[in-house]
């Protein structure tokens, strides 16, 4: 490492292991997905699927409350059913693997209006 990111990181968070900074930079990719994604819902929902304002609006408010409740059901799942590591693991490959459908689908796309 070079000694400035060495300064660096003392500066934020002195003697810190290193899986600490894994944890920062994995989480920041998982609310600039999740941020993401707010972003466009209702957009897409409305023009691709043609759904009315006030549906789209009610899937957001679904999509969001459940975003923010699943937490409950991961820790109740985590501390009372298969443990926190295989819990972060599954649920983590679960997410991912979403994320790379959502990715697919939208280079699919891309593709098929780019070409045809």
């Amino acid at each position: 490492k070079s000694s400035c990111m060495k300064k660096f990181e003392n500066a934020m968070i002195p003697n810190a292991p290193r899986q600490i900074w894994v944890i920062i930079f994995v989480e920041g990719m998982e609310r600039f997905s999740y941020y993401g994604f707010r972003a466009i819902l209702t957009l897409y929902l409305i023009s691709r699927l043609k759904m009315s304002e006030s549906s789209a609006i009610t899937v957001f408010a679904l999509a969001s409350s459940g975003a923010y409740a699943s937490p409950v059901l991961g820790a109740y799942i985590s501390d009372a059913l298969i443990g926190k590591y295989y819990t972060i693991l599954t649920l983590g490959s679960i997410y991912v693997f979403g994320l790379w459908i959502l990715v697919i689908a939208a280079l699919h796309q891309s593709i098929e209006m780019t070409f045809f």
